[in-house]
């Protein structure tokens, strides 16, 4: 088992933690859990070797498997840069297939059957990774740590972006490996990196909470329930400073009608991922998209952001003009703010961009900076990173960041322009508690003062909005239902 006693991790020449002490014993499962920034991503960090403790990597490094956000993105950025697409006859590649990243080939043995089929992965056998959804990476992720002959296995979200279907498999699972591991039936030592305290598994006995690089608490579960939390007092910047610079920026009325979608079908890979869809949303009318893994519900946001190609075969309409029209790209994004994994992603393979940047980039619609910085576009950056607790970091780059600093970071970014449209897929994803509380209040708060119209992806019950009153209910194969509540 990984041991620490006042120990220090570092990564690129920088101190993340310092004196960090905490020694699991076997057949404890442990969660780890904290507010964004405080610690967790750097423990995890030193467990699977990509940071020393120190000033070594911990033997147990080689042993270890990684199930996260980050790892997604990871794979799906080298998934990218081997695209040989330009190559190859139809000018299509696709990459590394799920069952060729299984190390499945001709044959599958009994074990990896079991779970694949429990995953849910068998209809995505021979898709290339680079086309699954969110929720479906993480499944083809976790099968993959699985399969695999590691000792130790770090589960970071494990239930972020996965529908309810596959929430209940993923916990069924964890829970069958933490029973396993308790009762000396497994040598397989699963430790769960959380956000959120409501997910945690039951298995859970053990928790360390980081907050600030420091240890707040370190025991029994049972202890950590029960114990008195002291309040934080700690010092932000209220949604009033926001929403009065939101009050005094800009005059861009959007039309009455933002989004006009007639009889749009989507195929790919020869399966029918929205069919003969007509939708209209109207300003102020704010929307709950939801339906389960992979039923198209990223296609129907790309092909809005003009992310999709098969938008100009299709009858849509954005902000009173139709698509393909000659209108260019930059005059559909100027009017739209997005936060997906997409543009995570793509934020991600250019992370030396310093803060102040990334959120000045929301005005130009840019991934990057590439012009200078207004005064005004300054002091619009300053009262967004103070909002997001970021203040005197303006100059770190965005790399240093833990994914869920980045996530809420691009909040800010794609609000700071009040763009009429919001579009949100999966915007909490990695948030702490604290953080998704205050992004989720501040969303409200726009809507009712219409300052923006929401377009809301999530899976998550409790992150749906009052306003969103209307639903685009999804499901595989193109079917879809339009609802009120």
């Amino acid at each position: 088992m990984p041991s620490f006693e006042n120990s220090r991790i570092e990564k690129g020449g920088r101190i993340l933690i310092e004196n960090l002490t905490w020694k699991p014993r076997r057949g404890e499962v442990w969660l780890i859990i904290g507010p964004n920034g405080g610690g967790k991503s750097f423990l995890a960090d030193a467990l699977s070797g990509a940071a020393t403790v120190g000033g070594a990597r911990l033997p147990q490094a080689e042993k270890t498997a990684v199930v996260s956000l980050e790892a997604a993105s990871a794979l799906i950025e080298e998934e990218r840069k081997n695209d040989d697409s330009d190559f190859v006859e139809g000018g299509v590649d696709i990459g590394r297939t799920v069952y060729r990243f299984l190390g499945c080939k001709e044959t599958v043995s009994d074990r990896a059957q079991r779970i694949i089929s429990l995953l849910g992965l068998e209809p995505l056998a021979n898709r290339g990774l680079k086309y699954l959804s969110t929720g479906e990476i993480r499944r083809t992720l976790l099968a993959k740590a699985f399969l695999s002959d590691k000792t130790f296995l770090i589960f970071s979200d494990p239930f972020a972006g996965l529908d309810a279907d596959s929430r209940r498999t993923v916990a069924e699972f964890i829970e069958a490996a933490a029973a396993a591991w308790k009762e000396g039936r497994s040598d397989v030592c699963p430790f769960l990196f959380m956000e959120r305290y409501c997910e945690v598994p039951a298995s859970v006995d053990c928790v360390l909470e980081l907050s600030g690089g420091t240890v707040a608490f370190s025991g029994p579960r049972s202890r950590y329930e029960t114990r008195t939390v002291a309040e934080n007092n700690s010092e932000t910047v209220d949604e009033a400073a926001v929403l009065r610079l939101k009050n005094d920026s800009g005059e861009n009325r959007p039309p009455a009608v933002l989004i006009e979608m007639k009889n749009v079908t989507v195929s790919w890979d020869g399966e029918t991922v929205l069919k003969n869809l007509t939708w209209t949303v109207r300003a102020g009318e704010h929307t709950l998209i939801r339906g389960p893994n992979g039923c198209g519900k990223t296609t129907l946001t790309e092909l809005i952001t003009g992310d999709n190609p098969q938008l100009y075969a299709n009858d849509i309409t954005l902000f009173g003009r139709k698509r393909g029209t000659g209108e260019s790209i930059w005059e559909v994004k100027q009017k739209i703010g997005v936060v997906s994994y997409r543009l995570h992603l793509e934020y991600r393979m250019v992370g030396g961009c310093d803060l102040e940047a990334v959120v000045i980039s929301g005005f130009h619609d840019s991934v990057g900076l590439y012009c200078l910085r207004t005064d005004s576009e300054r002091e619009a950056a300053a009262v967004w990173l103070a909002f997001g607790g970021f203040q005197g970091r303006e100059s770190e780059p965005f790399s240093a960041l833990t994914y869920g600093e980045q996530r809420l970071l691009l909040i800010l970014r794609a609000l700071v322009k009040s763009p009429p449209l919001l579009i949100l897929d999966e915007p909490c994803h990695g948030l702490d508690e604290a953080n998704r509380a205050k992004v989720l209040s501040l969303l409200e708060k726009i809507a009712e003062k219409k300052m923006t119209t929401l377009l809301h992806v999530t899976h998550e019950p409790d992150e749906i909005l009052p306003c969103e009153r209307r639903i685009l209910e999804m499901e595989k194969g193109g079917v879809y239902r339009l609802l009120t509540r």
